[in-house]
Order: structure tokens, then C-alpha cells, then sequence
């Protein structure tokens, strides 16, 4: 690398006068031969060697050289030949800019769905749309151990050749280790490259200390070699790598006016939900995301709606379906790009009553009785067959109305003194009748 070389043939082929001398120098293609500031491009006589190097430590970097050779034959004529030339390239490309384009970093800096990283390969556009997320701001890099690594670079020039001739991708433990979990592997001469699963079991370790993309510190560099085979290498910022998602602890289902989660629900157009916030001791949460779902058909309604670092979702934009049940899902990413869900208890939607059984007076099950008991001043009631298919029986309510046999109109309750002792209509929960409900069919009470 420090010296050119020229070789030559096929002078005096054909000619019977003999070559009795060979002549050389190395001259500048813009200033000539026999230049001042080029000691080697003044002739040199090498005799009748058919080969010449001469060294490029002091000739312009970036500049381009040709070998002449002139070659005298022994009847004093001289033929001379002009190589095509090369460019003296003296130094190593210069350093450039190196971003692991870390997926939880890139989504959680604008919105989660700025970058598509479904593909095994990213577009231009989101190429250059996720080196700027991940440059923007100061958190720290994460990756996702068990996805692919896409990796961008720029920056990168070279003064003498003028170009990179090829780049290659490099992992390692530490700065003293750079290929200790992938060898520098070449990858072309883009800008661009994803370290896959593939590549890591393809290409060993330098040293074996690593094997594949283990949870901690991954040292991303990537090396830059000119034409000449002079190199470069940048490092990207330290990465972490991160294995696990984050952890839930506790997604609220629907709740009632007192903030208690309640099964049931009679809006079909409103829903809130709130969580505890998900632990993540490697990378941290980034931010979560929430959605609706239909437990029964497994239909998202809603979302996912990204929601940052609140803990807590409403909407009142809802057509929810009666008889369905819903429950609130909630995803946190770290900023590695893991993804942890927890789900909420379903609440159902019934906007209808229980349907209607049979109530009989009296304490028979199959039969009605006309009177009540008068030595004891009671009347029984017995009820059964009611159902509701959506959130079940609750309770029960019955009244008493006293009857005035002759107009068959219920006595007013500003009537003090009717045969019955309360109000006219009285309303009494099952849960305070002393007698217990035998059956879910049917229920009865006493006054």
C-alpha cells in the first residue's frame, strides 16, 4: 500500500533490433512528466527489468498517476507506453455517523406507527424517517433481542478514492471486543443493512464469548474500506439489548358511579377504563396502547389508541351490541419494542329487563289462593319463572295493594286505617323477607 508498481511486455516483439534499456517514471496526469514538484516523474533508467515500483507516501492523495515506459532499442529509437493510471490514495475513508434503528426508540419518540418495521427491510423513506426519531432527543438506545437489527450509517467519505468500496456490520461485547458476538460481516455498499437471525448463526464470533443477541450491552460498529483496502471503523451509541416485555399488574374493568368495576353495563355508547402502571425494570415503558374488544366474537372495536404514559381511557363514541360483553386491553412497549398485554374483566350490555314469570297469592306453588289469612292478618306471595338471559336475577321487589272488593280499586294511601297497616303499596326487598328462596325458579314472602 505504499508504493506503486508497474509491469510491463511485448517491447521489440517482431523487431529485430534488441531493447537495450527500459526507462520509467511515474507522472502527475495534470502536470506531466518531468515536473519539479514529482521527483518520479523525471525518466529513470531500470535497465532491462521488465517491472518498477516506486512509493506514494509523498505524491498528492486524491491525485491521479500514470507509468511511463520507455523503451530504447539497440539502434538508438525509443518507443514509450502510457499506463491507464490509478489515483494515490494515501489515507482511510473519514468517520461517519452510525444509529441502530432501535424500534421502540423510533416508534415512542412521535407515534407507534411512524415507522414500519413489518418487513424484513425498510424503504428509503423509513430509513432516513427512522434515523431521524432515533436521533432526536436523548433516550437511551434499546433493542429488541429476539428482532431483526436494522442499522443505518452515513457520513462516510473518501478524499483519495472518492467513493467507499464496501461497508461491513460488526457486533460485539465491548470496545476490546467489537466481534465478539458477529464477525464484521460485508454488507454491500449501501447505507443501509439488518443484522438477522440468519446472519448471527452464518457468521461466528471472532471469540467465543457470545452466541447470538443475549440481554445486555451489544457494541454496533460499522467499518468503511476504500478502494485501496484502507479502513474505518464507527461505532454506533451503546446498545441494550432487552429480552422480556413489559409486566402488567392490573387493568380495571368498567366501573359504576362509585368507581367500583361492575359486570354490567346499560350504555351502549360510553366506556372508561383505567390501569395500574406495567413494570419494566430493563428498558422501561414507553408508552401504552388501549383497545375495546368483543370477548365473545374476539372483534376489536376500538383501537388500539396509542394513550402515551396515561393510565387511564375514555370514549363516548360506542355503538356496543345488548347481550355482548366487552373488555378493555391494554399494551405496553418498552423502548426496546417488547410488547406486554393485560386484559380487563368483560362487562356485559343489557339495556332490557328480566323477562316475566308467574306470581301466585299464597304460599302454594301451583296454585293461586283467593284468601289470605285473616286470623293471622297475612298475605303470602309466591313467584317463579322469571329469567334474564343477559345479567341474571339481581333481586326481587313485591308490593302489596289492598283491593276494596266492591269498586275493585286500590284504597288510597291517604286512607289511614285499612285493613292493611302501612301505605297502600309497599315495596319490600326478598333479602329482608325472613323466608329464604327454596329455588332460582321461584321465591316467596310474607307480611
Amino acid at each position: 500500500r505504499g508504493s506503486a508498481v508497474a509491469r510491463w511486455e511485448g517491447f521489440g516483439e517482431g523487431d529485430d533490433a534488441e531493447i537495450v534499456s527500459y526507462e520509467v517514471a511515474l507522472c502527475p496526469v495534470v502536470q506531466g512528466c518531468e515536473h519539479d514538484d514529482y521527483a518520479a516523474s523525471f525518466f529513470a533508467d531500470v535497465g532491462l527489468d521488465t517491472n518498477s515500483s516506486v512509493g506514494v507516501a509523498s505524491l498528492d492523495d486524491g491525485a491521479r498517476f500514470q507509468f511511463h515506459v520507455r523503451a530504447t532499442n539497440v539502434a538508438g529509437a525509443s518507443t514509450t507506453v502510457v499506463s491507464d493510471g490509478f489515483v494515490v490514495v494515501t489515507s482511510p475513508p473519514g468517520p461517519g455517523e452510525v444509529v441502530v434503528l432501535s424500534v421502540g426508540k423510533a416508534k415512542h419518540t412521535i407515534n407507534p406507527r411512524g415507522v414500519n418495521f413489518t418487513d424484513d427491510a425498510l424503504s428509503d423513506g423509513d430509513v432516513a424517517l427512522a434515523t431521524a426519531l432515533a436521533t432526536s432527543g436523548n433516550a437511551r438506545a434499546f433493542h429488541d433481542g429476539w428482532a431483526p437489527m436494522h442499522v443505518a450509517w452515513s457520513g462516510f467519505a473518501d478524499a483519495g478514492a472518492g467513493f467507499i468500496d464496501h461497508y461491513e456490520v460488526c457486533l460485539g461485547e465491548s470496545l476490546s471486543a467489537p466481534e465478539s458476538i458477529m464477525a464484521c460481516t460485508n454488507v454491500g455498499n449501501g447505507n443501509y443493512a439488518v443484522v438477522t437471525e440468519d446472519m448471527l448463526d452464518a457468521v461466528p464470533p471472532v471469540t467465543q464469548t457470545a452466541a447470538g443477541l443475549e440481554q445486555g450491552i451489544v457494541i454496533v460498529s460499522v467499518r468503511a474500506t476504500n478502494a485501496a483496502g484502507l479502513s474505518t471503523t464507527s461505532l454506533a451509541d451503546q446498545l441494550m439489548v432487552d429480552l422480556s416485555p413489559p409486566e402488567g399488574e392490573y387493568v380495571f374493568g368498567l366501573t359504576d358511579a362509585n368507581g367500583d368495576e361492575t359486570l354490567f353495563t346499560q350504555n351502549l355508547h360510553s366506556w372508561a377504563s383505567s390501569w395500574l402502571p406495567f413494570v419494566d425494570p430493563e428498558s422501561d415503558v414507553a408508552f401504552y396502547e388501549w383497545a375495546l374488544v368483543d370477548t365473545g366474537t374476539g372483534e376489536t372495536v376500538v383501537g388500539p389508541i396509542y394513550a402515551g404514559l396515561e393510565l387511564e381511557m375514555s370514549t363516548k363514541e360506542l355503538d356496543l351490541l345488548p347481550g355482548h360483553s366487552y373488555a378493555s386491553v391494554v399494551t405496553a412497549y418498552n423502548f426496546a419494542g417488547q410488547a406486554g398485554s393485560m386484559t380487563s374483566a368483560a362487562a356485559t350490555v343489557d339495556v332490557t329487563g328480566p323477562i316475566g314469570g308467574r306470581v301466585l297469592d299464597g304460599f302454594q306453588v301451583t296454585e293461586d289462593d283467593d284468601w289470605g289469612d285473616r286470623s293471622t292478618a297475612a298475605i303470602s306471595v309466591t313467584w317463579m319463572d322469571w329469567e334474564d338471559p343477559e345479567s341474571g336475577i339481581a333481586s326481587y321487589e313485591w308490593a302489596v295493594m289492598a283491593i276494596d272488593p266492591r269498586y275493585a280499586n286500590p284504597f288510597s294511601a291517604s286512607r289511614p286505617g285499612d285493613t292493611l297497616r302501612s301505605a297502600v303499596q309497599r315495596y319490600i326487598d326478598t333479602n329482608d323477607i325472613d323466608a329464604q328462596v327454596p329455588t332460582p325458579e321461584y321465591g316467596r314472602g310474607r307480611v
